[in-house]
C-alpha cells in the first residue's frame, strides 16, 4: 500500500482526548442539573448516576481466550485501537486474568495499539510479522482493525486462521473477509429498543409503564464460529 493510498489516522492527540474528557463531564452533568434524561451506550468515567447498557467486553474476553487456549495456543496478543472505547482496561484485565487461569502471561509486546480504522489494523499486520516470537492468535475488538489487519497480514506472508488465529467483531464488511472471521455479535435492532425502553423508564412520564427495565446493564454478544480462530 503506497503511502498516498493509507487511510488517514484519526486518532486524536492527548491534550484533545483530554478536552473531549472534561467536555463530556461537564455535559453530563449540566444534563444532570437540568434534569435532562440521557442514556449513553457504554460506561464511562463521566458517570454522573444516568442509566446506561454497556457491550459484554468482559465475556467477549473470556470466552475468546478460553477458547483459543482449548485449541492450543499459548501466545495469545490482543489488539486495542487508540482512542477509542473508553474504558479499555476493562476487557484489557479480564483478557489477562483470563490467560493467568491458564497459567499465560500477557507481555506488553503482544497488545498492539493503532488507529480505529483499517490503515490501523494494516500496520499492525507489520508489528506482528516483526516481533521476535509472534503471538499465534489474537483477540481485537474494533470492526474497522480487522479488515486491514487481513490485508496486511497477506502481504507478509501471514495467513488469517493459518498463522494467526484471529477472533473479533461482527459487521457487515466482515462477511467478506476470507477465511470467515470468528466474531461476536449482536442484535442491533434489540439493543436499540433496550436504550430507548431503558431511557423511557427513567422518565417520570413513562416509567410507570415499563417497571421492570433495569437501569443499568451488560448487553451480552454472541460467538459465531468461523474459519479464523
Amino acid at each position: 500500500m503506497q503511502k498516498e493510498d493509507r487511510w488517514p489516522d484519526f486518532t486524536p492527540p492527548a491534550d484533545e482526548l483530554f478536552r473531549r474528557f472534561r467536555g463530556r463531564l461537564l455535559h453530563r452533568r449540566s444534563q444532570a442539573r437540568r434534569k435532562i434524561p440521557f442514556i449513553p451506550l457504554g460506561r464511562s468515567l463521566t458517570d454522573v448516576g444516568q442509566p446506561w447498557i454497556d457491550l459484554d467486553f468482559e465475556g467477549m474476553a473470556e470466552t475468546a481466550i478460553n477458547r483459543l487456549v482449548a485449541n492450543g495456543h499459548r501466545r495469545i496478543g490482543i489488539i486495542w485501537p487508540h482512542g477509542d472505547y473508553n474504558l479499555a482496561y476493562i476487557f484489557v484485565d479480564r483478557i489477562r486474568e483470563t490467560l493467568a487461569h491458564h497459567g499465560l502471561p500477557l507481555p506488553d509486546a503482544y497488545i498492539f495499539k493503532g488507529p480505529p480504522n483499517e490503515d490501523g489494523g494494516y500496520q499492525i499486520a507489520r508489528d506482528i510479522k516483526a516481533c521476535e516470537e509472534p503471538p499465534t492468535a489474537i483477540v481485537l475488538v474494533n470492526e474497522a482493525i480487522v479488515m486491514g489487519l487481513y490485508r496486511g497480514l497477506s502481504e507478509v506472508g501471514l495467513k488469517p486462521g493459518r498463522d494467526l488465529a484471529i477472533i473479533g467483531r461482527h459487521s457487515p464488511q466482515t462477511n467478506f473477509l476470507s477465511p470467515s472471521l470468528t466474531s461476536f455479535d449482536l442484535s442491533l435492532r434489540d439493543l436499540g429498543i433496550a436504550l430507548a425502553e431503558t431511557l423511557l423508564g427513567s422518565m417520570p412520564a413513562y416509567c410507570d409503564l415499563y417497571p421492570d427495565i433495569v437501569n443499568r446493564r451488560i448487553w451480552p454478544m454472541t460467538l459465531v464460529e468461523g474459519e479464523s480462530g
